[in-house]
């Protein structure tokens, strides 16, 4: 599904006889010249590059190596927040993109490698060659929604700028949230929506507080989804992942799935819900939701939110959390926290505003008209308040 595109950088670097890829995660690059048997994910020492660059590059790579007339192929991630290549260049399955970090998601670690490719590189004579070209669409063939938020004076330079470069240029659609962006769109909504239903790549970009506004037309039949963000913190992508004009409810921290019904009772009618999660009970906390709001849950990695994202796919939910650590942010759509029916109007409340003249008629038409109340559960809750 990949395909080659465009040569970004090509890199050299030399066999060693110490190389084992035996790892599981990873693929280093060495710049040094000399590794122990314990550098179990390096494949090549001296690492260099001799053409292209890898600062910064986006979207889906194909990445070839070939050594000794032996290659293998690895699909991956960029990672445009690459900030050094003094101490060499790291592919990971996982989704950490870490200052050495090239590119993220990779199909296999250094243990996955062809041993026929391997057992070349552990000769210091040999040269290997890697080639990172652009992939035409992700090996899996998920379509890619990233969302991104922006400067409306238009960046000043620097790396966050170079990011936003990078991000332009490996996006097939790039489609403008609020009239702040529309100076960067490249597309509209049809455009967008063809891209996505071919497996391509669409930036979305906005400079409002939260994005999203734009997202549920975009993604209107798409199911097989993968979602990235930047500029923005973990908590703000996952409620824009979700999109719509819904207000949106942030909630604390919660440790378990008791606490999180308990949260979103406590949240606003009709609005969006966010909130962190241990990573380790994420699974259990997600078991405990509505079954019925499954489809439209956002689950992000706090800490890397761009490569864990998943919006909907409930038997994927669980998946995401696979080897997260640390917290998770969830996000839940409109009516996450249900409707008046199973949330009865505070008594006190409603005492309050009779004693202020307000006739019971009047609380009931103003109740109907917010999100999450039909006129019938606004009755219902003015004129049964205690829920009984």
């Amino acid at each position: 599904m990949g395909g080659r595109g465009e040569l970004l950088v090509r890199l050299e670097a030399s066999g060693h006889r110490n190389i084992r890829a035996t790892h599981d995660a990873t693929i280093e690059l060495a710049t040094d010249d000399d590794i122990t048997p314990r550098a179990t994910c390096v494949i090549g020492v001296g690492a260099r590059v001799v053409d292209g660059s890898p600062f910064p590059i986006a979207g889906p790579l194909r990445v070839t190596l070939e050594a000794g007339g032996v290659s293998d192929v690895i699909d991956a991630i960029a990672n445009p927040w690459l900030k050094s290549t003094d101490a060499g260049l790291v592919l990971r399955r996982g989704p950490a993109r870490l200052d050495d970090t090239l590119a993220t998601g990779a199909s296999i670690g250094a243990d996955g490698l062809d041993r026929a490719l391997v057992e070349v590189l552990r000769d210091p004579a040999q040269m290997l060659t890697v080639s990172v070209h652009r992939a035409r669409a992700r090996a899996d063939g998920r379509a890619q929604l990233v969302l991104g938020r922006v400067r409306a004076q238009g960046a000043k330079g620097g790396r966050k700028a170079a990011v936003l470069a990078a991000e332009l240029d490996a996006a097939g659609v790039v489609v403008a949230d609020d009239a702040g962006a529309r100076r960067l769109a490249r597309g509209d909504g049809d455009a967008a929506r063809a891209a996505l239903a071919a497996g391509g790549r669409v930036l979305v970009l906005g400079t409002d507080e939260l994005l999203g506004r734009c997202v549920p037309e975009l993604l209107d039949g798409v199911n097989a989804l993968h979602l990235e963000s930047f500029g923005m913190p973990a908590t703000v992508a996952a409620a824009a992942f979700l999109g719509g004009a819904a207000p949106v409810t942030m909630l604390p921290h919660v440790s378990n799935a008791a606490e999180a019904s308990r949260a979103l009772g406590a949240a606003a009618l009709g609005s969006r819900v966010v909130f962190s999660t241990s990573a380790s009970r994420g699974s259990r906390v997600i078991a405990a939701l509505p079954a019925e709001v499954l489809a439209g849950v956002a689950v992000l990695d706090a800490d890397t939110p761009s490569e864990r994202a998943v919006r909907g796919e409930p038997a994927r939910l669980g998946h995401a959390l696979d080897g997260a650590r640390g917290s998770v942010v969830l996000a839940l759509p409109a009516g996450s926290t249900g409707g008046a029916d199973d949330r009865p109007l505070p008594p006190t409340l409603l005492g309050a505003l009779v004693e202020e003249g307000v006739a019971p008629a009047t609380i009931a038409a103003a109740l109907g008209r917010q999100p999450g109340w039909s006129r019938n559960g606004a009755y219902r809750a003015v004129t049964n308040p205690g829920g009984e």
